[in-house]
């Protein structure tokens, strides 16, 4: 994946219904998920269809929803990010561990 995540922990909670990501707190592990950015699956899947008869490979499917996916978690990642604060020491943090202080 290009795009690279800012927190420690994320997880994919991607679906039929679309992409979504939840990016975790590096201090207390708390989850935020970005909203569900739909994907376009069924258009795709009839121009899928028609080119993967055209090329006869399952390559070329693979890479176009390699490339949604990548899409998607760029637009999560430009979401979320705003929601967590940088520490000093690198970490990325919830509001509720900004305001506490660092672990020793």
């Amino acid at each position: 994946m290009a795009t690279a995540a800012f927190t420690k922990k994320f997880t994919d909670h991607t679906n039929a219904r679309g992409y979504q990501f939840e990016f975790h707190c590096d201090a207390c592990g708390a989850g935020f998920q970005s909203r569900v950015i739909s994907s376009s699956m069924s258009l795709e899947a009839g121009l899928l269809g028609a080119a993967e008869s055209l090329l006869a490979g399952a390559g070329f499917k693979d890479t176009l929803l390699d490339r949604n996916r990548e899409h998607a978690f760029s637009v999560a990642v430009t979401e979320m990010k705003p929601k967590f604060h940088q520490r000093p020491d690198g970490q990325w943090v919830c509001p509720t561990c900004r305001s506490a202080p660092p672990a020793p």
